[in-house]
């Protein structure tokens, strides 16, 4: 499926707030069991990660707004303003229909930034022609 498919406020989010596979499945596991808090080892044995990329995964979402909580009493899907929360169910929407593409767009960005990363210390040689 083409990106255009994607509605555009939906592809910003991802941009925004997604930046693995890992944090997208970790997100909507916690909206879909939003009474339930889950600890960075919980997570982990649910998604099957390292104990320590779930950890991560939590704590990066608590601070974008999407939990409460911490590692040791668990984090509790609550979305900081409801605009998020309604940002989280139409990914969701669209990860069930979409899969592929999402995931596409969350590997074209991490790419995008690899890229630029490994661009600055690209040496260039200087033309001796001037051109």
């Amino acid at each position: 499926m083409p990106n255009e498919e994607i509605a555009p406020q939906l592809r910003e989010f991802i941009a925004a707030h997604i930046a693995s596979v890992a944090q997208l499945e970790s997100l909507l596991l916690l909206k879909t069991n939003p009474t339930q808090s889950w600890t960075p080892d919980m997570m982990a044995r649910e998604l099957r990660i390292d104990p320590k990329a779930a950890a991560d995964q939590l704590a990066g979402l608590e601070k974008d707004g999407f939990l409460q909580g911490g590692p040791a009493a668990g984090y509790r899907y609550v979305p900081r303003t409801p605009a998020l929360d309604d940002a989280v169910i139409a990914l969701a929407q669209a990860y069930l229909v979409r899969r592929v593409t999402i995931t596409g767009l969350i590997f074209s960005q991490s790419n995008r930034v690899i890229r630029a990363f490994s661009d600055a210390f690209r040496l260039r040689r200087d033309d001796p022609h001037g051109g």
